[in-house]
């Protein structure tokens, strides 16, 4: 072939019509894939948003391959930025940033739609089901919604972290606290139940009256009446016990005289 043919063959493939099948096979395909981004949409949940956004992605794959033949170079752009914000969906492990990238790709999608359709010779009658007008910005504040309410979500987990750390800390004190009066109490009872025994043997062998020893069991306590004081308080109380007894004791044997 002769460089004049070859520019004539040239010249004349760039008046050659678009291939309206492949236009048509193009819009079909897309047209499910759109389906598909708007049943992702409605869902509720990471996992299902996910899986329809999987099979819309596999419908505009089938649509890329009739798109270059059907020359509709505005639907081939469209195409690609919904492929991308699929792919950037699928990525995603929150259902919040994942449905945000839908929402993008459903534009997209339907710019596919109406590109095919403007590219067609005599327009493919396309019926797409426009949403609001404003859908990309009303998601876009919902997620940002969505951010603020999971950050605050995170400051009351904080919060509610922090007050049940204080309140086992609390806990442990009060346990500890407890258990160092729990020894003060039976070494000093013991103690004092022995002292008061020696000093009872004591006077009567000494034919002295022991009366005044009858109301020294008051130095048992209970474990409530611990947990109300400190554990010095503790100690002060088996003290004055004991200088009690001793007391008792002194006045007895003067009395005893």
């Amino acid at each position: 072939m002769n460089t004049a043919t070859a520019l004539i063959v040239a010249i004349f493939s760039l008046f050659t019509p678009k291939d309206s099948n492949d236009c048509e096979t193009a819009y079909q395909d897309a047209a499910i894939g759109y389906q598909q981004i708007k049943q992702s949409m409605k869902s509720r949940n990471l996992e299902h948003t996910q899986l329809y956004v999987s099979r819309a992605k596999d419908a505009l794959e089938k649509a890329n391959l009739t798109l270059k033949s059907c020359g509709c170079a505005a639907a081939e752009n469209a195409s690609f930025d919904a492929m991308e914000h699929l792919e950037k969906s699928l990525e995603k492990d929150t259902y919040e940033r994942s449905r945000f990238h839908v929402s993008k790709a459903k534009i997209s999608a339907q710019l596919i739609l109406s590109s095919l359709d403007v590219c067609g010779e005599n327009g493919l009658l396309s019926t797409i089901d426009e949403e609001e007008e404003t859908l990309l910005n009303q998601e876009e504040k919902l997620l940002a919604q969505q951010q603020r309410l999971l950050e605050e979500q995170k400051k009351i987990e904080a919060k509610i972290k922090k007050q049940k750390e204080l309140q086992q800390r609390l806990q442990s004190e009060k346990k500890q606290k407890l258990e160092q009066q729990l020894t003060i109490k039976r070494e000093a009872e013991t103690s004092l139940n022995e002292l008061k025994q020696s000093i009872i043997n004591t006077t009567k062998s000494l034919e002295c009256s022991t009366e005044a020893f009858a109301k020294l069991d008051s130095f048992y306590r209970s474990e409530e009446a611990l947990e109300a004081e400190t554990v010095q308080a503790t100690r002060l109380f088996y003290a004055q016990k004991t200088e009690e007894m001793v007391h008792l004791l002194l006045k007895a044997l003067e009395e005893c005289k």
